[in-house]
């Protein structure tokens, strides 16, 4: 994760969000991580690959990012 990230948090690229069938997708402006949406709060967090996977979109407790 980028120092900026750190400090003010992600910044999803709002161009280039994509539905992959099962939640909306994009990454981080500035680190380009990838992120997900959370379907039950509407924001967009980081993907987590081995926990996400695993988990339902809905079961996702992380904090959530700035948009």
């Amino acid at each position: 994760m980028g120092l900026i990230c750190a400090a003010f948090g992600h910044n999803r690229v709002q161009g280039r969000a994509w539905h992959d069938g099962v939640e909306w997708r994009t990454s981080c402006r500035r680190c380009r991580k990838p992120m997900v949406k959370d379907a039950i709060s509407g924001h967009w967090l980081l993907y987590r690959s081995g926990e996400d996977e695993q988990a339902p979109p809905f079961a996702r407790l992380d904090k959530p990012m700035r948009q």
